[in-house]
C-alpha cells in the first residue's frame, strides 16, 4: 500500500477526478494480472448487475479501493477542520480565505487571475500606531471550482490579531488587465475584492 503524507492526501482530495482516474487504471491493471495472466475466475451477482471473469475482478478491486480512498479522504477533511479550529482558538490564524469578486455590488464568478501578478501587503498595529510594510509580497491564489469566485488563498504566514492585509489580484483576460483589491482583517474566511 502506498504511504502518503497529509499534504499529498489533501492535494489529491482536491482533485478527485485525478484520484479516481488513477484508481481506475490500478484496478484495471490488477484485474488484467489476476484474471488475464494468472487465469483466476470470479463472479459478481447483484440485483442490478451480473459480472464474470475480469469484469468481476475489476468491479471488486474498484469497490474496495474506492471505499479505502473515501475513508482516507474523510480523515484528511477531519484533520484539516480540526487544524483550522486550533488556528482559530490560538493567538494566530493561518486560514483559507475564499475570494469573492464583486463589481458594483454584483458577484463575478468568471474572473481569471494572472497567478504570477498577485500580491499582498501587511499592516500591523502597535496600540494605535500603524506599521505598514511597503513591500508587495507575491502570493498564488489556488483555483477552487467549488467556491463562488473560483479561488482561495492560504497565507504562508501566521496572522496576528492586530494585523490587516491588503491584497492586489490581477485579472488575465486578453487585453483586460484589471486589478482587484481587497482588505482582510483576521476573523473572516471570505476576502471580498473589487476593481
Amino acid at each position: 500500500m502506498l504511504v502518503m503524507t497529509s499534504d499529498e492526501k489533501a492535494r489529491i482530495m482536491r482533485e478527485p477526478l485525478v484520484a479516481y482516474t488513477i484508481i481506475f487504471f490500478i484496478c484495471l491493471f490488477g484485474a488484467y494480472i489476476t484474471f488475464g495472466i494468472l487465469s483466476s475466475t470470479g463472479f459478481v451477482k447483484d440485483e442490478r448487475i451480473q459480472l464474470g471473469g475480469a469484469a468481476a475482478g475489476f468491479f471488486a478491486f474498484f469497490t474496495l479501493v474506492s471505499w479505502r480512498y473515501s475513508s482516507e479522504m474523510k480523515k484528511v477533511r477531519e484533520s484539516e477542520a480540526s487544524r483550522e479550529k486550533r488556528d482559530l482558538e490560538g493567538k494566530t490564524l493561518t486560514p483559507r480565505l475564499a475570494v469573492i469578486f464583486k463589481e458594483n455590488t454584483d458577484t463575478r464568478d468568471n474572473v481569471r487571475l494572472n497567478l504570477s501578478k498577485c500580491c499582498y501587503r501587511l499592516t500591523r498595529y502597535e496600540g494605535e500606531k500603524m506599521i505598514e510594510d511597503k513591500r508587495d509580497i507575491p502570493i498564488k491564489p489556488i483555483p477552487n471550482k467549488g467556491v463562488m469566485g473560483g479561488y482561495y488563498i492560504r497565507l504562508p504566514i501566521e496572522i496576528q490579531k492586530d494585523m490587516r492585509i491588503d491584497f492586489t489580484l490581477t485579472q488575465q483576460n486578453g487585453e483586460d488587465s484589471r486589478k482587484w483589491k481587497g482588505i482582510w482583517d483576521p476573523g473572516e474566511y471570505i476576502l471580498e475584492v473589487t476593481p
